[in-house]
């Protein structure tokens, strides 16, 4: 169990210094994020100062997408076997040997370090570089499925997906190691959320948009067949009835099926970056929990009390945000509570109790509601205000850390 998981406090720097140091120690400070090369803080630098952790990271995550084709694959083929036994995990870096031995992938067995071995080499074979994936959340029966899975892929396509889990990678790498403003990283947060779901709500609108053209086309080509002869019309009505069946808006792959939405992908980053064990319901919610004591009951955020019914109510995406900040500054202050903390985003797609994804999980009998959490985002409306947030987030930090006040 790694230092963080046990309460401990993290080593950390403040944005602010990251900010103000020279860029030669800027680059040595971050020049583990991204795997043996500190080419990308140093170019990352030039953007400083950044208002947030999520901004720095955008900024590395830039850095490594406007780079040459080669530093790319350079950046790729330095990142280490998964599974790494003997000498080679001795090569490990700290933070590999961490995120590895997290996964489980230390604690494999024989057999599936054997299948691990030759996915590894069929992936190095296909793609010469190695395979890549953000284990954070993984465990070693996902971790062969997604190799499995991607094997398929493409060249270009698995360099661009390679990419995309170095970015992960960097993400939770950086939530380790630098502190920032709780109000200023919900700020970041909820910007991006409200950006994601804008993008999500155009891709449903053009395919909802391209289904209806193909439904009028069939339409008219089935109006246009009833006006044939007796033989065409006979053949023309099954042709119809292949168009009209095709023409409906596609239905999803199994992958795309078991996918997260991408406010849902955001929320699971960040739950996983503030070091909670993540928790997926069928119907898309999510609970990330921050363990302290395995016999106690947790306090639920990302939900509020209905003042009228009693009944509970989610506070929808952004709601889930003030308990993930919250976690991430317990975690760093290395505090340990008499009780565990869970950060619910229940699914948005249907009005129901948000306790049920926690019942489908098996966890209604330990993670119950223990205390009403204050309502942080009332509005969302207009910008949020990182200030405004920071005390809000500070009362919640307050009240979870103070036993007496939850037993009152």
């Amino acid at each position: 169990m790694d230092r963080a998981r046990r309460g401990e406090s993290l080593s950390v720097i403040t944005l602010d210094a990251l900010n103000r140091v020279p860029v030669d120690e800027f680059t040595a400070t971050l020049g583990a994020i991204f795997e043996h090369s500190p080419w990308v803080p140093r170019r990352a630098a030039a953007a400083r100062p950044f208002a947030s952790r999520l901004d720095l990271l955008d900024a590395m995550r830039t850095v490594v997408q406007a780079a040459p084709v080669e530093e790319q694959l350079g950046l790729i083929r330095a990142h280490p076997q998964l599974g790494a036994r003997g000498r080679k995990r001795a090569e490990l870096t700290e933070a590999s040997s961490r995120e590895q031995r997290r996964a489980g992938l230390d604690a494999c067995t024989d057999e599936e370090f054997e299948q691990l071995l030759r996915l590894n080499a069929a992936y190095v074979n296909k793609f010469s570089f190695p395979f890549i994936l953000a284990v954070r959340g993984h465990d070693p029966n996902s971790i062969l499925a997604s190799m499995g899975s991607r094997l398929n892929n493409s060249p270009e396509s698995e360099r661009h997906t390679a990419l995309t889990q170095i970015g992960l990678i960097g993400g939770y790498r950086l939530a380790d190691i630098v502190a920032s403003p709780a109000g200023a990283e919900i700020k970041a947060m909820s910007d991006r959320l409200g950006k994601a779901a804008a993008a999500d709500s155009a891709a449903d609108l053009s395919l909802a948009r391209t289904a209806t053209a193909a439904n009028s086309t069939a339409a008219a080509d089935s109006t246009a067949a009833a006006d044939s002869t007796a033989a065409a019309t006979s053949t023309a009505a099954a042709t119809s009835t292949a168009a009209v069946d095709t023409a409906r808006v596609p239905a999803r792959t199994s992958t795309e099926a078991t996918a997260l939405p991408p406010t849902r992908t955001l929320l699971r980053e960040w739950m996983l970056a503030a070091n909670l064990d993540l928790y997926t319901a069928p119907d898309g919610s999510l609970a990330g929990v921050q363990h302290h004591d395995p016999s106690a009951k947790s306090l639920l955020t990302g939900v509020h009390s209905d003042p009228t019914t009693g009944a509970l109510r989610s506070d929808g995406s952004l709601g889930s945000l003030p308990g993930i900040a919250v976690a991430q500054q317990i975690r760093q202050k290395g505090l340990a509570l008499r009780f565990n903390l869970c950060v619910l985003a229940p699914s948005d797609s249907a009005n129901i109790d948000p306790l049920v994804p926690l019942r489908s999980l098996g966890l209604s009998a330990r993670y119950e509601v223990y205390a009403r959490q204050p309502t942080v985002i009332e509005h969302t409306h207009g910008p949020l205000d990182p200030r405004t947030l920071e005390r809000a987030v500070q009362t919640l930090e307050t009240f979870l850390t103070q036993p007496p006040q939850i037993q009152k």
